[in-house]
């Protein structure tokens, strides 16, 4: 019993002294790839490599919750999920040359947003 305990507890130190060695590297990969494709990207140009070339976004909206409604003055107030989808031809990248890293999270401030507006006719 004790033999297997100490093989358990060999093991589970051989982990947690590996693991942080691999989330170092992933996020040395992580920080190449992040300078590397915004190096020399601009958020106020469409993300695509001819100026004639169609953007095609998908937008969901979703109802989140109804807030309140004024019948009289015909005004919803509610809250919504907004959900946009498109390519952005700039950032993309070979994921062998960065370790096999094939998702990266980015704050959406780094990126071009489409200007959407939700307006009542």
């Amino acid at each position: 019993m004790k033999r297997w305990r100490i093989q358990t507890l060999f093991c589970l130190l051989l982990c947690v002294s590996i693991l942080p060695t691999c989330w170092c590297a992933q996020g040395k990969y992580a920080q190449k790839l992040l300078n590397d494709l915004f190096t020399n990207y601009t958020s106020a140009l469409r993300p695509v490599n001819d100026t004639n070339t169609i953007l095609n976004v998908t937008l969901q909206i979703t109802l989140s919750q109804i807030i309140d409604m004024d019948e009289r003055n015909q005004i919803l107030t509610a809250y919504l999920w907004i959900r946009q989808v498109w390519v952005d031809s700039h950032v993309q990248w070979n994921k062998d040359d960065y370790d096999g890293l094939d998702t990266i999270r980015i704050p959406g401030s780094y990126v071009w947003r489409p200007d959407i507006v939700l307006y009542n006719k």
